[in-house]
């Protein structure tokens, strides 16, 4: 995926997003993106968690570096945050111990996250992401890319469903 498409993605999930919660919140908050991270943000992440990054996602940081409302009230973390340990990770790290070291995106009030999971790094440097709820492993991509791309899909379902459902209701 070329960061052009990337940035595409992107501008898809943040309006689906938006205009789906537009239905349940009538002061539904636009999701943002934050600015790109520099390379010496990304670097510096790389050599906390003491691997390269995996390609999608150095692309995704280089657009944005964290997103509010990334999944529902998962937020995409900073370099910044990560590097920091953002208040939470802890909490993952007794029923994930092989995956709360590399979460990139959490909510603060609840106990969902996504983590790249290491043990699936294929030959181009990408590893698999694994969706982590309260009940354990809830999804898993192969890749970021094909996470986004899943995530995507199902927000615009959502909206689509949500549009349909309200043009069928008597006036």
């Amino acid at each position: 995926m070329t960061e052009e498409q990337l940035r595409e993605l992107l501008h898809r999930l943040v309006e689906a997003t938006f205009a789906r919660d537009q239905y349940y919140e009538e002061d539904a908050a636009r999701p943002e993106l934050s600015q790109p991270a520099t390379p010496e943000q990304i670097s510096a992440l790389e050599r906390h968690w003491g691997r390269r990054l995996p390609p999608s996602y150095r692309k995704l940081l280089g657009i944005c570096n964290g997103m509010t409302k990334f999944l529902l009230d998962v937020a995409l973390l900073s370099t910044q945050e990560l590097i920091d340990d953002v208040p939470g990770l802890e909490t993952f790290e007794e029923p994930f111990p092989d995956l709360w070291k590399w979460i990139f995106a959490c909510a603060g009030d609840s106990y969902d996250a996504l983590a790249f999971d290491p043990s699936q790094t294929r030959d181009d440097g990408e590893m698999a992401v694994v969706l982590i709820g309260d009940e354990g492993e809830a999804g898993r991509w192969p890749s970021l890319e094909d996470f986004l791309q899943s995530l995507v899909a199902r927000v615009e379902a959502e909206l689509a469903s949500e549009r349909a459902d309200r043009e069928n209701l008597p006036e």
